[in-house]
């Protein structure tokens, strides 16, 4: 469950058509930042789901074949060990899932800088004040 929504704050309507249309990115109910209709960009996905047989729909829609965590973690702590990067399965879990992310997930970097770092991804090691400025750009929660 996301607690993340987007929300029309204010718009044009008859009792006041000079009104600006504005957009709120909430956390729950707390306003975390507003964007005018102006600055608003919107992209949509579609996806389709093509299957050989009813057989393999049916399969895809009971979720008879789904991984489950201990398998996917299973999977990528094998492929670690096997790479090298990792002697210990028993890390624990949470510099596991640190290794994991450093090792699959890559980033874009920022472009043109003297520095070429993704903020947010460091967004966990800044101080708390540094975070409070970040948070309306790096969704992190």
């Amino acid at each position: 469950n996301n607690p993340w929504s987007m929300r029309v704050i204010s718009q044009p309507t008859a009792e006041n058509p000079g009104a600006e249309r504005l957009w709120g990115v909430y956390d729950g109910e707390r306003l975390l930042k507003a964007y005018r209709w102006e600055d608003m960009r919107a992209a949509a996905q579609l996806r389709y789901r093509v299957f050989a047989s009813e057989e393999e729909r049916e399969l895809y829609r009971s979720h008879k074949d789904d991984l489950t965590v201990e398998q996917v973690v299973s999977t990528l702590t094998d492929d670690l060990i096997k790479r090298g990067r990792l002697s210990d399965p028993n890390i624990g879990r949470d510099k596991l899932a640190k290794l994991l992310v450093s090792e699959y997930i890559v980033f874009p970097t920022t472009i043109n800088t003297t520095v070429p770092l993704n903020w947010c991804l460091v967004y966990d090691f800044m101080p708390s004040p540094i975070q409070q400025l970040m948070s309306t750009t790096c969704m992190t929660k």
